[in-house]
């Protein structure tokens, strides 16, 4: 029988990663957690992002792609860059992860990207007012 070896290493990137990791590692029983910044809405932190972990594990076998944003206002009070800010994280970021991570995994021979969508895509949250999100 073949010896089974654990290697769940996990690597969080996000605007607050080390916030983040932190809560995390600090949980009983969690695994450790590497933290790398990223701004999913940024191409460039993006690559930087993928590139710091592929170097650092040698490859990338998992993506999950979990960034949002979301404004809670009426929909005629969001403005422009809220709007923009929303789109840029939630549909920019989703492609920027796809690619920048989902090329070093080609590169590797596979890997597995898991994309995180809502429901609020298809229903109305009320009362909450998140148009920008919904959208």
């Amino acid at each position: 029988m073949p010896t089974v070896r654990p290697c769940l290493d996990a690597v969080l990137a996000a605007l607050n990663a080390r916030a983040a990791a932190l809560r995390i590692t600090t949980t009983p029983g969690a695994e450790q957690v590497r933290a790398v910044h990223g701004d999913m809405a940024n191409r460039a932190e993006v690559e930087g992002a993928a590139g710091e972990i592929a170097a650092a594990y040698g490859r990338v076998d998992v993506l999950v792609n979990n960034a949002g944003a979301c404004i809670h206002r009426p929909a005629l009070e969001v403005t422009e860059e809220e709007w923009k800010t929303v789109l840029d994280v939630n549909i920019t970021g989703v492609w920027n992860g796809c690619q920048a991570f989902g090329r070093r995994m080609v590169d590797a021979g596979g890997g597995v990207i898991v994309n995180v969508g809502s429901m609020s895509g298809q229903i109305v949250n009320r009362p909450q007012w998140q148009p920008a999100y919904n959208a």
